[in-house]
């Protein structure tokens, strides 16, 4: 148990939910023609006499400049969506607020309506609305982060004689003292400020709010009284309405310098609250001294509270901030400054500030489903202040729940201080390895984070030992066992505790393992007969481990030693080590051609493996030899073919052995599940045959197949030869069944306890399952299988203008890397910069070829004769492919190859992915290279697989032509943000993948106002909005990030064209004069869509002077 004592001075009091920021909508009387409703109303912002500022009103700083009337009728049901138009003239200014007048045609049968203003058309498609309810519609619907929206809803009495017109016309509310005919909007963000940036302790340079939704809904809707919220919104309880979406904001790098941040509402619980990243320094200090302070969204008594739309946070320095940081990335977790408690390392179980104290028994549970699924279960805590228990207990709720039913017992003694939660946990469901679930348990500041953890009894399967071993003593015998890579990390590190009475672990291995005495603590488990030890392994990740051990007596031929493994949560296994006996001869298993380890696993003897490529239906052949010891205590290879017809042949003819691998297929078993490869691997015999074991068969040594020497005919001879080899040497072929092929294999020969692995004798009749094996009995070896190094893409992104001209190609070629020179080093991410200009052509290059592997063999991707095409994915939402440039050789029609798929194209299934499929024939896809580009990873070796995977020499070299690719894509958006991805199936074949980062170039330059004939800069950090006239949206951010320049950011969310779609920008100085951009073109006025702005900023370098009018 750790115990971590904290005092903190409170320095920060939070306001919330202050000030209620609400527009007002007044309607008068207006003709309404046959068959409609017109409406005529004016769009009211009051200003900071009454407490709020029209230029934070919304991050661009304008009004209401636009309004949709969603129309429903008496059912609710909906009729159609209207665009409210602003009167010519109306906008007007009186001191007190903002107006403008507008007028909408609505259905005469419109009985409900929703308000919507500064909503974007492009972030919804009416044509799916018919039908639909005001529910459907509207609750979900979610708005731009790019501009405030402002929602209300108006419901006609059904019970009045009076017209909708007439109903509208005589509403009225008060807001900040001041009453209003007409509707109410309510603003869907809430908007986090501070109150002074300077105080007698500290200067504030900068905040942001972080932790923030990325996405909002445009309006509220409570869970019980759902839309009916207009009239009593200032007195409704607190609610939130959250979006489908719930991601949060990604982009947040550092602080900014504005007066205010709008964010979505949230729920603001659990274990990651709202915080607000303040960057400032000690009064008296300078800029220079700059640290980065956390403050998170908390009442004083540290409860939490919802963020909501429409309120205002306001958050008051009255000290120095505590826990400053160096960056900003640092104080995003660093301790906050009111309130340290929420950064605590979750492992600590008790945290007190002197006087409060919350303790719990542990911060994570591990629980076996066998014995706590479906059933109650409780922990117990703890909270006292000053010693004793308090008034108010403890709460207690889910941050995340996939462990327990909602329901929480929370039982408090508000006397002592003990408490106890009880859950009653879910049942463990099929498929599942585990169920997990979070609580909070939370009293003002302090919170501790509880987690539980419920799992499925676990296997070391596979797990093998050695067999046949040489009976004298100080013989090494190896176990190995598996933790399922499925093993919750929630187990780690975990000791497994190794039984065994005449086996030692080596010492001289290099292993240095402790031991328990029974009655220690650490011994756990069952009391085996004769053993009162037990060895401590450490385990630490999954996969296969490796026990080094040594006889320590002779031992007969037959004679067992028993080996236990057990662990928490495992299931307990007894391996036994079968002994030859030390009198008798002494024959083994060895595998040729492998790679050795050296003595990288045990300091005593060598580890080999064998290399493979990571693909699938890679054809491999391991070579196994039998030997004989000699008295010298070498070996040398058995004479596995004696005379003819002697016992001692027939007896080999009879030798069975069982090969347990994971990711090795025989070529029959290989083709039978995967019947979209081909023909040449059915038929094909070798020096034996192979079988697969039925999977209830395998216990816990994993997947098993049989081999035995393939049975031939010599003509004239009709005798049955049983293909046994003087040398004992005999090849056994095999394809990988996954590109996830990393393996431990052992071959072992059948035992005489065993019955036959095969149901008949070579000759296909005579059964052979009424008696046990008959044949020889050899020594078994394991080896691992490793994988030569992902494939690699070499990939380049070339941009370049839409006529081909100024390519930049990124990264550079000397920036690339291949396997031989970097090894393992993992690719980059390349920043890519496109513009907003559209047609911009984009080609994606990339090896599809070969590599020089460790070992010095050649590595080649393609299927070949036993693999199938592959597909390389390449997700660039913002591309589409360039069909001007598409050769007519990659149609489907046209590629020859029977790929019968165009060679690039759309993925049909996946948004804004794209498919390269990669021809199984080598010959057949260097018909698709690029002219003039050469290969990345040049291949150079002297030795190569040939079509069964046996290595053979390299005559002459490597033939790489036609293996780098370049695919044409052309931008096909204005923005173009996000990542272009390149990767592969990782079940079929395994290359690194590679990222390219694609931001757009933002539009940059210089900017002014025109004030009586003087040309002024607009200054730093003011309010300048981007307005699409045609819907009034704000499709881009302007920065003002020094005096009289600005950067303008487009955003992705609103549609808008390149071309003949008017844009302006404003601007309002202190004196309430608006500006905008009033361009003219040779004396004539003209107005500027994107592409005549890009020209004017970009292409020509001029400045955006704003004129008023």
């Amino acid at each position: 148990m750790k115990r971590v004592i904290y005092i903190l001075q409170m320095l920060l009091i939070l306001l919330s939910s202050c000030v209620r920021e609400d527009l007002v909508v007044p309607v008068p009387v207006d003709d309404v023609p046959e068959g409609y409703t017109k409406i005529t109303f004016s769009a009211n912002i009051a200003t900071p006499t009454v407490g709020v500022d029209t230029r934070a009103v919304d991050p661009d700083g304008l009004d209401v400049n636009n309004m949709t009337l969603f129309c429903f009728n008496e059912f609710g049901l909906y009729i159609s969506s209207e665009e409210a138009q602003l009167v010519p003239g109306s906008k007007s200014e009186d001191g007190i607020s903002e107006s403008g007048e507008y007028t909408a045609v609505v259905p005469n049968h419109t009985r409900i309506i929703h308000f919507l203003a500064n909503h974007s058309k492009g972030l919804y498609d009416a044509s799916e609305f018919p039908g639909q309810t005001e529910s459907m519609v509207v609750a979900n619907m979610e708005g731009g982060s790019g501009m405030l929206v402002y929602w209300s809803r108006f419901v006609a009495d059904a019970t009045s004689s009076k017209s909708v017109e007439d109903q509208l016309r005589e509403l009225k509310y008060t807001i900040n003292g001041k009453t209003y005919n007409g509707i109410k909007l309510i603003r869907n963000q809430a908007k986090v400020t501070i109150e002074d940036w300077e105080t007698d302790k500290f200067v504030v340079t900068g905040f942001r709010t972080v932790n923030i939704p990325a996405f909002g809904t445009v309006a509220p809707h409570h869970p019980n009284l759902k839309f009916d919220i207009v009239d009593t919104w200032e007195s409704t309880e607190d609610f939130v309405t959250l979006p489908n979406n719930q991601s949060l904001m990604s982009d947040i790098s550092d602080i900014n310098t504005k007066s205010a941040d709008y964010i979505f509402e949230s729920e603001n619980s659990g274990d990651k609250l709202i915080s607000v990243i303040i960057k400032g320094h000690a009064k008296g200090k300078t800029e220079r001294d700059d640290k980065y302070y956390r403050v998170v969204m908390q009442n004083s008594d540290g409860s939490n509270f919802m963020i909501r739309r429409n309120h205002h946070y306001n958050i008051k320095i009255t000290g120095m901030l505590t826990y400053g940081q160096d960056s900003f990335e640092k104080a995003l977790t660093s301790s906050a400054s009111n309130n340290a408690w929420i950064s605590i390392d979750e492992w600590v179980n008790e945290i007190s500030d002197g006087m409060e104290t919350l303790w719990v028994e542990q911060t994570s549970y591990v629980l076996s489903s066998d014995i706590y699924a479906g059933t109650d279960w409780s922990f117990p805590y703890k909270y006292t202040k000053n010693g004793v228990g308090d008034s108010v207990a403890p709460t207690v709720t889910w941050i995340d729940n996939n462990v327990a039913y909602s329901s929480i017992v929370n039982n408090y003694n508000k006397s002592t201080g003990e408490g106890s939660v009880k859950l009653s946990l879910y049942p463990m469901y099929e498929g599942n390895e585990q169920q997990i679930g979070s609580l909070l348990i939370k009293h003002g500041k302090l919170q501790r984070k509880v987690t539980i953890y419920i799992i499925r009894t676990q296997h070391f399967t596979p797990s093998w030992i050695s067999s046949q071993v040489y009976g004298v003593a100080d013989e090494h015998v190896t176990l190995m066992f598996t933790i399922p890579d499925t093993c919750p990390d929630a187990l780690f590190p975990f000791t497994v505790l190794v039984s065994a009475n005449h086996l030692d672990v080596r010492s001289d291995s290099g292993e240095q393992l402790p031991v328990y005495i029974k009655g220690e603590e650490g011994y756990f488990g069952a009391d085996w007969e004769g053993i009162n030890y037990k060895y401590a392994y450490t385990v630490t990740e999954p996969g296969k481990h490796r026990l080094h051990m040594r006889s320590i007596l002779k031992h007969q031929d037959g004679d067992m030693e028993s080996v236990h493994l057990e662990a928490n949560f495992f299931e307990t296994i007894t391996k036994n080590a079968v002994f030859s006996g030390y009198d008798h001869a002494h024959r083994r298993i060895f595998v040729d051609n492998l790679h050795s380890y050296g003595n990288m696993y045990a300091d005593d003897e060598v580890l080999y493996y064998m290399l493979v490529p990571q693909k699938r239906a890679h054809p491999l052949v391991f070579t196994i030899m039998l030997q004989e010891r000699q008295a010298d205590g070498t070996y040398e290879p058995y004479d596995h073919a004696p005379q003819d017809d002697s016992a001692q042949w027939h007896k080999n003819g009879c030798d069975e052995f069982l090969i347990y691998s994971k990711t090795f297929s025989d070529y029959r078993t290989y083709y039978d599940h995967n019947e979209d490869v081909y023909e040449e691997i059915q038929g094909l015999a070798w020096e034996g045959d192979v079988i697969l074991f039925s999977e209830d068969t395998w216990s816990t040594n994993g997947r098993v197949m049989a081999f035995r020497t393939q049975d031939y005919k010599t003509p004239p001879s009709t005798s049955d030869m049983y293909g046994l080899q003087d040398d004992g040497t005999y090849n056994i072929f095999f394809l990988t069944n996954s590109a996830d092929n990393k393996d431990v294999v052992r071959v072992a020969s059948n035992k005489n306890t065993n019955p036959h692995a095969y149901k008949y004798k070579r000759d296909g009749v005579t059964s052979i399952t009424d008696h046990n094996y008959d044949g020889n009995e050899y020594r078994s070896v394991i080896f691992d299988v490793a994988h030569y190094r992902p494939y690699r893409f070499a990939a380049q992104v070339k941009v370049s203008d839409a006529d081909g001209k100024n390519a930049v190609v990124i990264p550079s070629n000397s920036e690339l890397l291949s396997n031989e020179v970097h090894g393992s080093q993992e690719e980059a991410v390349d920043d890519v910069e496109l513009s907003y200009e559209p047609g911009q052509k984009v080609d994606i290059i990339f090896d599809i070829t070969s590599f020089k592997g460790s070992d010095g063999c050649s590595v080649h991707p393609f299927g070949e004769n036993f693999g199938d095409h592959f597909e390389v994915y390449i997700d660039a939402p913002m591309l589409e492919i360039d069909y001007d440039r598409y050769p007519e050789g990659w149609y489907k029609e046209n590629n020859g190859s029977g790929l019968n798929v165009d060679k690039l194209r759309r993925d049909p299934t996946t948004p804004g992915r794209f498919i390269y499929t990669v021809d199984r024939h080598r010959d057949h896809e260097r018909e698709f290279g690029a002219e003039g580009l050469s290969v990345v990873n040049v291949d150079n070796s002297a030795t190569q697989f040939n079509k069964f995977g046996l290595k053979v020499p390299v005559e002459g070299s490597i033939n790489q032509t036609g293996e780098r690719k370049s695919l044409p894509f052309k931008k096909s958006s204005i923005t173009a943000g996000g990542d272009i991805h390149i990767s592969t199936n990782k079940e079929r074949i395994v290359f690194w993948d590679k990222t390219f980062n694609v931001d757009t170039k933002h539009i940059t330059g210089n900017i002014y106002y025109e004030k009586s004939g003087v040309r002024r800069a607009i200054p730093k950090d003011a309010f300048v909005a981007f307005v699409r006239l045609r819907t009034g949206a704000r499709i881009g951010v302007v920065t003002i990030s020094k005096d009289g320049e600005f950067e303008l950011n487009l955003r992705d969310e609103y549609q808008f064209t390149w071309e003949d779609d008017s844009i302006d920008f404003y601007y309002t100085d202190a004196d309430g004069v608006v500006y905008n951009f009033n361009y003219t073109e040779n004396g004539v006025a003209k107005e500027v869509d994107l592409k005549t702005l890009y020209n004017l900023v970009v292409v020509r370098g001029e400045s955006i002077v704003l004129t008023e009018g």
